[in-house]
């Protein structure tokens, strides 16, 4: 969720401007509750870290001290600091602007405070597992589930057989090319079954579900902790609804099911009570942000 109002253009702050202890603290929750399967706090060989906390990317010391704060205009997904310490790369998640920082990756020169560029690439951010960044042959790699593509500095494939392997198994047609094998009679009595309910591939949507009672959707998420997300607003919109879903092939084609539990809580979708931090986070930033503010 995003933590504070976000401006209009992408920016770095000054650390001086902030209570650096109050940053320290929020990096630190951050660490703490990390999942496992986020691609976050990442060392170089000095130990400084490459790190972020919702849109807010950050260069610290091995204490969670920053050094360099940089504020793009989406979420962020993955980071990571090359060997040397000398740059860093910040790649965020789609937004609904669809403007420069949308699904890109952005090429941060860290002792200057400054980008070398951003953009796209060829094979986007889903299902990213990795990134490795070498500063010396000026390429980084990035890893789907096994499967290497690297880019030089310009974003451009290094090698396009690398791309043809992840379109081998990540790209769409797979899913489209894939058959119902179900008999007909399957096949009909599960229209007719989602025509009675009003569900079909166009209705589930956060419009569909809002018209919907408290009760009816409770028996549609199938859990307390999915309705929860959504009641509670951090289910806003249709593409934060698709981070609940996964596809699956069965012996019925391609079904769309939703994520298990532990799945979500992995991906930081459902956070344990435990490792809850965001209210002190947002909160904490707030306060660093209103400071800035008071001193320009």
């Amino acid at each position: 969720m995003q933590l504070f109002e976000r401006g209009t253009v992408t920016m770095f702050f000054d650390v001086k401007d902030f209570d650096v202890e109050q940053i320290r603290q929020i990096i630190y929750n951050k660490f703490k509750s990390k999942p496992k399967s986020e691609i976050n706090f990442n060392m170089s060989h000095d130990y400084s870290m490459a790190c972020f906390v919702d849109d807010l990317f950050f260069i610290t010391d091995d204490h969670f001290v920053p050094r360099l704060i940089y504020q793009p205009l989406s979420l962020i997904n993955a980071c990571t600091i090359s060997f040397d310490n000398s740059l860093a790369i910040c790649q965020t998640a789609n937004n609904h602007e669809n403007n420069d920082d949308s699904g890109a990756f952005a090429l941060i020169d860290v002792n200057h405070q400054k980008l070398i560029g951003k953009s796209k690439l060829v094979t986007g951010w889903k299902h990213l597992t990795h990134l490795f960044l070498d500063s010396e042959k000026k390429i980084f790699y990035c890893y789907y589930d096994g499967i290497q593509v690297g880019y030089d500095f310009n974003f451009n494939p290094i090698n396009e057989s690398q791309v043809a392997l992840y379109n081998k198994k990540f790209g769409y047609k797979k899913a489209q090319n894939i058959k119902d094998s179900r008999p007909k009679w399957k096949k009909e009595l599960d229209a007719r079954n989602k025509a009675r309910a009003g569900i079909n591939e166009d209705t589930i949507k956060c419009d569909w579900l809002k018209n919907k009672t408290v009760e009816e959707r409770k028996k549609y998420f199938r859990s307390e902790e999915r309705w929860k997300l959504f009641e509670s607003g951090v289910i806003k919109d249709d593409y934060d609804l698709e981070k609940l879903y996964k596809t699956i092939d069965t012996t019925d084609g391609v079904r769309k099911v939703f994520k298990t539990l532990n799945e979500l809580k992995e991906e930081g979708i459902i956070m344990s009570e435990k490792s809850d931090v965001t209210a002190k986070v947002k909160n904490a930033i707030l306060k660093a942000m209103d400071h800035l503010k008071s001193i320009n």
